[in-house]
């Protein structure tokens, strides 16, 4: 068993280097904080994001009614995520109601194929973080 004075001075030291390692790490954190972002699209606020998504759902996936005219339509969303950069949901929310919307009467096993396959091709879209990967 260790004497008290030799506890105290280890728990000295665990407590140094702990106050050292979060210097450095916040150090670390705010130089790549601070690096200079890429330009992001204007985004609209959450409720008006809604509202547009429900508007583009309208608009693009009610008139779908076959398979090629889906498989068209998922690549025009994949295409302008890759033309702007990322994905985001006006692209990735109309998809997956359109593919359920197309193949929700060839089973559920279908419809969560296909949006799996949907959701791994717009996470590999060119500039996407590891976070959304």
């Amino acid at each position: 068993m260790t004497s008290p004075p030799v506890h105290r001075l280890r728990l000295g030291l665990l407590f140094l280097a702990g106050c050292l390692l979060s210097g450095a790490l916040g150090a670390v954190m705010t130089r790549r904080l601070g690096q200079e972002q890429p330009p992001r699209a204007e985004t609209p606020a959450p409720q008006d994001l809604r509202a547009e998504i429900r508007r583009r759902i309208a608009a693009n996936v009610e008139p779908l009614r076959t398979e090629a005219e889906l498989e068209h339509y998922l690549s025009e969303l994949e295409a302008a995520a890759r033309a702007r950069g990322f994905a985001t949901a006006l692209e990735v929310e109309p998809g997956l109601a359109a593919i359920e919307k197309v193949l929700g009467g060839h089973g559920p096993g279908a419809v969560v194929r296909r949006q799996g396959a949907f959701d791994a091709s717009m996470r590999a879209v060119p500039g996407a973080t590891p976070a959304t990967r």
